[in-house]
């Protein structure tokens, strides 16, 4: 289960479909609030959360705030139209796992959460490989 929070329908609608495309069950939400609301009630099932930058009554910064302070090891993307570079610095205390930049394709959307959601790789040990 992904958590989908943006304001506008018609971001919000696509990225939707395109989530469920890639085979996630998708909780959205207009606003932090309305996302908060919906993580506390289904919290063990979600994996991530998805948040628009810049929304009405509690934005990207302030939900991504709240959501760790209820569980710090939450995933979450940030979403923007604005540049990696510009939306990173406005996270001063708590950062987000990833950034995907507006217009997103499922190609990216996909590789995002791939990456996000892959279990850690092990890490690779030199092997000896002479025979006796």
């Amino acid at each position: 289960t992904v958590l989908l929070v943006d304001d506008e329908e018609e971001v919000r609608r696509p990225a939707k479909a395109m989530l469920e495309r890639l085979g996630f069950r998708v909780l959205a939400a207009a606003d932090g609030q309305q996302a908060m609301a919906l993580f506390e009630a289904n919290r063990s099932a979600i994996r991530c959360a998805v948040l628009d930058l810049t929304m009405p009554v509690m934005d990207g910064v302030e939900a991504l705030r709240a959501l760790r302070e209820s569980d710090p090891s939450v995933r979450v993307i940030i979403s923007s139209g604005y540049g990696e570079q510009d939306v990173t610095a406005r996270f001063v205390v708590d950062r987000p796992s990833a950034f995907i930049q507006k217009p997103y394709s499922l190609q990216a959307l996909g590789e995002t959460l791939r990456s996000l959601l892959a279990p850690p790789r092990a890490p690779e040990t030199d092997r000896d490989t002479r025979s006796g």
